[in-house]
């Protein structure tokens, strides 16, 4: 993944289904790798494809680094962060996310009440 983004980004293919099909494909066992990529993210594209192979990962340990993202300017990587949070099922986090519902983008407001929704099943 390292040297595929890079190269997906430079050839201005990140906005693609592919580039989400092959994030998603190699996503696991590389929960660490996608974890310090996060970190690494220069655009808001690359931070929601990296934020879905962190759900595709599924593993809860790495939630802090999805509600890092909660906080981000771009509304596409808020919504993505919790949708994220929600897919590995981490009710961690249930203030922060709650905190936007009230966010100016309706996609991100949605995304909450579906997290919250999730979170309070039986």
């Amino acid at each position: 993944l390292r040297e595929i983004l890079p190269a997906l980004e430079q050839a201005d293919m990140l906005k693609s289904e592919r580039a989400r099909d092959v994030v998603r494909r190699l996503a696991s066992g590389r929960s660490d790798e996608l974890a310090g990529l996060l970190t690494e993210a220069a655009t808001d594209r690359a931070r929601v494809l990296l934020l879905e192979g962190l759900a595709v990962c599924g593993d809860p340990a790495l939630a802090a680094q999805a509600a890092e993202q909660l906080k981000a300017a771009g509304a596409r990587v808020r919504e993505a962060a919790v949708r994220t949070l929600e897919r590995l099922a981490d009710p961690l986090y249930i203030s922060a996310v709650t905190a936007l519902a009230t966010d100016a983008d309706a996609r991100v407001r949605k995304a909450v009440a579906e997290y919250t929704t999730a979170m309070c099943a039986d």
